[in-house]
């Protein structure tokens, strides 16, 4: 058993950690948005965690779109602790893709899954922002449509929609 200091240490974070898994467990059917540095024009990390509306495939891909004001222009990487196989990324306009590679598992309606995104710079404003969340079955039409320039999003595909609230540096 832990002696009395570190547990003393190490209960704030416990108690934040079981906070944020009781909220998530709440927003089953949304999109989770959380920023690691929620700071008006910082660069940041983004987590997005969310329940599949349809299956993922290996060769499926997920598309992230962010409203104006967000700079991708340093998006480099984007990572899983739920989606195995390998991910690539391609910034188009306002969108954010991330490809998965072909070599994980399928992923099932229903499975819960988060994404992490770096490095995207918040806007410079306080105003709350909405960003969605589209799924694609087919990552490597996708990839082809978007090579030859004739990516469009579908404003009328089924998305996930979460909000994003940012604070003014202090």
């Amino acid at each position: 058993l832990p002696d009395t200091k570190t547990f003393l240490r190490a209960w704030p974070c416990a108690a934040v950690l079981l906070l944020l898994s009781w909220t998530v467990g709440f927003a089953q059917s949304g999109l989770s948005v959380a920023p690691e540095n929620a700071k008006v024009g910082q660069a940041s990390l983004y987590k997005f965690e969310f329940v599949l509306q349809d299956s993922l495939p290996s060769i499926g891909a997920v598309s992230l779109s962010f409203p104006q004001g967000f700079d991708l222009s340093r998006v480099l990487i984007a990572a899983s602790t739920t989606i195995n196989g390998g991910l690539h990324t391609e910034v188009v306009g306002r969108q954010v893709i991330v490809f998965r590679a072909g070599e994980g598992r399928g992923l099932a309606q229903g499975e819960r899954v988060d994404l992490f995104i770096s490095l995207v710079r918040n806007p410079r404003t306080t105003a709350g922002a909405n960003l969605q969340l589209f799924l694609h079955q087919d990552g490597v039409k996708l990839a082809e449509a978007v090579r030859k320039k004739e990516y469009s999003l579908d404003k009328n595909a089924p998305a996930l929609s979460g909000a994003v609230t940012l604070t003014l540096d202090q």
